[in-house]
C-alpha cells in the first residue's frame, strides 16, 4: 500500500507540473498576442492545445478553449480555411454549418466597395444587408460579443 501511495503522490506531482507548463504556454502566447506578435502567439497556442489534448482529451474545455484562440488568430491572419477547420472541430459543425460559415466570412470581410458592386448586380438587396446578414450568421457560431 505504501509504494502504491507514493506512486500517487509523484503522479499527482507530475500531472501538476503538466497543468503549469499548459498554463504558462497559454499565458505566453496571449502575452504575444496582446503585443500583435501573431505568429509567436498562434505558435504557442497550437503548443499549448497539443499538451492540452495530451492532458485533458479531445473533449476537455481547457483543449477546446484554446482551439478557438488559434482559430481566431488564423482568422486575423487571414487564415480563414484553417480558421474554419478549428472553428469546425470546436464548434461541432456539421458540413453545412460549415458552408454558411465560410459564406459569412466572405461576407463579413467583403469591403463596402464589392458589396455595392454586388448590389448594382441585384445579387444583394444592398451592403448593409449583406454585412448584416454576414454578421448574423457569425454570430451563431461564436457569440454575439465575439
Amino acid at each position: 500500500l505504501g509504494i502504491a501511495a507514493f506512486a500517487g503522490i509523484i503522479m499527482l506531482i507530475l500531472q501538476s507540473d503538466k497543468d503549469t507548463l499548459w498554463v504558462n504556454l497559454r499565458r505566453e502566447a496571449q502575452d504575444y498576442y496582446k503585443r500583435g506578435e501573431l505568429d509567436k502567439a498562434s505558435e504557442k497556442f497550437l503548443d499549448a492545445g497539443k499538451l492540452a489534448r495530451e492532458l485533458y482529451g479531445d473533449e476537455d474545455p481547457k483543449y477546446l478553449d484554446t482551439l478557438e484562440k488559434l482559430a481566431w488568430i488564423n482568422e486575423e491572419q487571414g487564415k480563414y480555411a484553417t480558421a474554419r477547420r478549428l472553428f469546425k472541430k470546436v464548434k461541432g459543425l456539421t458540413p453545412e454549418d460549415e458552408m454558411r460559415f465560410k459564406a459569412a466570412q466572405i461576407l463579413a470581410y467583403t469591403p463596402v466597395s464589392q458589396l455595392k458592386n454586388l448590389q448594382s448586380q441585384n445579387i444583394t438587396k444592398g451592403p448593409e444587408t449583406a454585412l448584416k446578414a454576414g454578421i448574423k450568421e457569425l454570430e451563431k457560431y461564436v457569440g454575439p460579443t465575439d
